[in-house]
C-alpha cells in the first residue's frame, strides 16, 4: 500500500503494510461496505471538539458545529452527544440536525437568502436563534413568525468592514462584501426589529470570513461589535448575547496556527472587560466552527 503517512490524519496509522483507523483496519471496512468508502474516526472528532471547548472554558461561551464543513449524520449525532450547538444554513441542514440531535434550542439558523419555508421550519423547530441578514428578511420573518402565532428570537448579522487577511473568495466581513448590514444598516435595521411585533432582538452576529490563522482581525471585529452594541438601546444590554462566527483557520500545508488558548482569551477578554467596566453580566459568546472539528477526522477509500 503506497500512502504517504505525513498526509494521514492523526487518527489513522499503518501498521505491518495495513491501514487502520483507530484500531480498525481500513480493508475490513472496505471488505464489508464496498468502495468508495469515507471513514471518519470517533476519537478525532472528539478530540478536536474538547481541545476547543477546554480553551474556552472559563468563560460562557457556546461552541456551534458549522454543519456545512460536514452533514453527515453520524457526525451530527456525535457532536450532539457532547453537547455542541449547531449553525446551520439551510432548511436542509436543519432538517439533519433535527433528525440527529433532539434539542433545537442549540440551534442557531444563519445564511442568506432564507425562503419563508425555510423560516417556517426554523420557528415551528423553535430554534434557539435566527440571524438576520437584511432589512427584507426581518419583515418576511415577522410575516411568518405572526401566521405561527410565535415570538421568534432573532440577532442581526453585522458587516463590521474588517480585512480577515485570508483569500479574497472567502472574506465575508469587509463592505464589498454580499454578507450582513453595514453599521448604519444594521442600527437602522434594530430600530425597526424593535418595532416588528414578532420579532425578540436576544443578540448580534457576525462573521467575518474562513481559514483566519492572524487573531488581529477577530480582536478588531469583536472591539467594533461591543462600540455598536453600546449605540444601540434596542439591545438588552442586562441579557444578549454576541456570536463572533466561525473561520478559525486550518492547516493544509505548513500554515502556522495560533494557540487556541490565546487564540480565544485575546478575542473574549475585551468583551469580559467591557462588561465589568458597565457592571453587567458578561454576555453569552457564540462561536460558529466547522473544519477545526472535523478536519483530521476522516478520509475517502
Amino acid at each position: 500500500m503506497n500512502i504517504n503517512k505525513n498526509t494521514l490524519p492523526s487518527s489513522f496509522k499503518i501498521l505491518n503494510g495495513k491501514l487502520f483507523c483507530e484500531s480498525v483496519e481500513i480493508e475490513m471496512l472496505a471488505l464489508k461496505f464496498g468502495t468508495p468508502i469515507f471513514i471518519y474516526s470517533e476519537r478525532a472528532i472528539c478530540e478536536a471538539f474538547s481541545k476547543i471547548k477546554n480553551a474556552v472554558a472559563k468563560w460562557p461561551v457556546e461552541i456551534c458545529y458549522a454543519v456545512k464543513a460536514n452533514p453527515n449524520l453520524g457526525i451530527l449525532k456525535l457532536l450532539g452527544s457532547l453537547n455542541s450547538g449547531f449553525d446551520v444554513v439551510s432548511g436542509g441542514e436543519l432538517s439533519r440536525v433535527l433528525k440527529a440531535v433532539k434539542n433545537p434550542k442549540k440551534i442557531v439558523f444563519s445564511g442568506v437568502g432564507k425562503s419563508e419555508e425555510e423560516l417556517e421550519l426554523a420557528i415551528r423547530s423553535k430554534v434557539f436563534c435566527i440571524n438576520v441578514e437584511s432589512i427584507s428578511e426581518l419583515f418576511t420573518l415577522n410575516k411568518v413568525s405572526k401566521k405561527n402565532k410565535v415570538l421568534t428570537p432573532i440577532s442581526i448579522r453585522i458587516n463590521p468592514d474588517i480585512d480577515p487577511k485570508t483569500h479574497p473568495y472567502i472574506s465575508t466581513g469587509l463592505k464589498d462584501n454580499k454578507f450582513g448590514l453595514s453599521l448604519s444598516q444594521a442600527k437602522e435595521a434594530y430600530k425597526i426589529a424593535a418595532e416588528l411585533t414578532n420579532l425578540k432582538i436576544i443578540g448580534i452576529d457576525c462573521h467575518i470570513g474562513s481559514q483566519i490563522t492572524d487573531k488581529d482581525p477577530y480582536v478588531e471585529s469583536t472591539n467594533k461589535l461591543l462600540k455598536f452594541v453600546d449605540s444601540v438601546d434596542e439591545i438588552d444590554k442586562t441579557n444578549f448575547h454576541i456570536d463572533l462566527g466561525g473561520g478559525i483557520g486550518i492547516c493544509y500545508e505548513d500554515e502556522e496556527l495560533p494557540i487556541l488558548n490565546d487564540f480565544f482569551s485575546s478575542i473574549l477578554q475585551p468583551i469580559e472587560e467591557w462588561s465589568k467596566k458597565k457592571s453587567l453580566k458578561t454576555p453569552k459568546k457564540i462561536f460558529e466552527l466547522g473544519r477545526p472539528i472535523v478536519l483530521s477526522s476522516g478520509l475517502l477509500f
